[in-house]
């Protein structure tokens, strides 16, 4: 039997920016089982450095029509953030102190018990008070706040764990070239995965009020589509000026063909003049194809060549480590060649994205 492997790019060139921020950039809500009944709950929030600091811990509101349960937990911060700024090395951010641009992120988590057995309805919310004030895709983005979701079945004879989001979301592009993001979603269950582009919601039930011309399907103003693969998460459009932008993808999972679960990320998009080229990769073994059919039970390579239209630029790769047991290593030099490699199993058998 065989199995395929997906790897999509995130290239971005990256530059200190000044900001009229007030606080949250993006936050998602994910879950683990820990038992029946028990589930690990997630949180993680992105906040510009240049506003306020995040408070210490955030309530999770969870019911069940069916089982008539309405109650809540408190989420707990976990550690210090983390400065996920995507600067060169040299630059310090606004995080640290300098007069950069600066994104932190904050993790915080609680555990969840359920009745035993009970409900294929459950919805957990989040909400924080206020969106970025820089935004310009919205009417009145510093009055807005951000509500983020899941839900969860809990009558399944193996309890779910949520899709799981491995790449950060505080993307920067490049107006009038073509950017593309990934959230480097996976699922430990082996469940198919289902995108779609929804609306940001400022409540349950409530949603932000876009400006003219902007929405949950069109929420930049880009030259040609703003596009979402339903398969996969990629995100692929062509920014057409500067902007600040909000966007909210849901992750279906189905087991069997059967819906089972939701999580949702709302991030926001920075889109800036730039000076710069941005690097490329090709695909598999110098192509154009990003798809590679290995037979389990067999090792097997491939490689991506990188290139760059600016001669002084030094180009990195990294992956996100997304396939458990495969590795990806680079050369060295301005311009690096990866190697992904793997040696799957006969229980590995399925579709697989890095």
């Amino acid at each position: 039997m065989k199995k395929a492997i997906y790897f999509s790019l995130l290239l971005m060139f990256l530059i200190p920016l000044s900001s009229k921020a007030s606080h949250v950039m993006g936050m998602d809500l994910t879950y683990e089982c820990l038992g029946p009944n028990r589930y690990l709950v997630t949180l993680k929030l992105y906040r510009d450095c240049n506003g306020i600091s995040p408070s210490g811990s955030y309530t999770l509101n969870y019911s069940s029509a069916q089982c008539g349960v309405s109650s809540s937990i408190n989420l707990t911060q976990l550690g210090q953030p983390i400065d996920i700024t995507p600067l060169c090395p040299s630059i310090q951010s606004q995080c640290n102190g300098s007069n950069q641009y600066g994104v932190q992120k904050y993790t915080y988590q609680g555990i969840l018990n359920l009745p035993a057995g009970c409900g294929s309805d459950w919805v957990m919310t989040v909400t924080e008070c206020c969106r970025n004030a820089a935004i310009t895709s919205l009417t009145n983005p510093s009055n807005e706040n951000i509500l983020v979701e899941a839900t969860l079945n809990n009558t399944l004879a193996s309890c779910d764990n949520s899709p799981q989001f491995l790449n950060d979301p505080v993307p920067f592009y490049c107006a009038n070239q073509l950017s593309n993001y990934n959230h480097g979603a996976t699922d430990s269950d082996g469940d198919s995965l289902v995108f779609t582009l929804v609306p940001c919601e400022n409540g349950v039930g409530t949603y932000v009020s876009y400006k003219g011309g902007y929405s949950a399907t069109s929420p930049l103003s880009t030259t040609g589509a703003f596009n979402l693969n339903s398969s996969n998460g990629q995100l692929s459009f062509t920014p057409s000026s500067t902007q600040v932008s909000v966007v909210k993808v849901q992750v279906d999972e189905y087991r069997n063909g059967v819906k089972i679960g939701t999580v949702v990320r709302d991030m926001q998009f920075i889109v800036v003049n730039c000076s710069n080229n941005l690097p490329t990769a090709s695909g598999v073994n110098g192509t154009a194809s990003n798809t590679f059919t290995m037979t389990a039970c067999s090792n097997a390579c491939f490689t991506i060549n990188s290139a760059d239209g600016d001669a002084a630029d030094v180009v990195t790769m990294i992956s996100n480590n997304a396939i458990p047991g495969a590795t990806f290593t680079t050369t060295s030099g301005s311009r690096p060649v990866g190697t992904f490699c793997w040696a799957p199993t006969q229980s590995d058998v399925g579709t697989y994205t890095f």
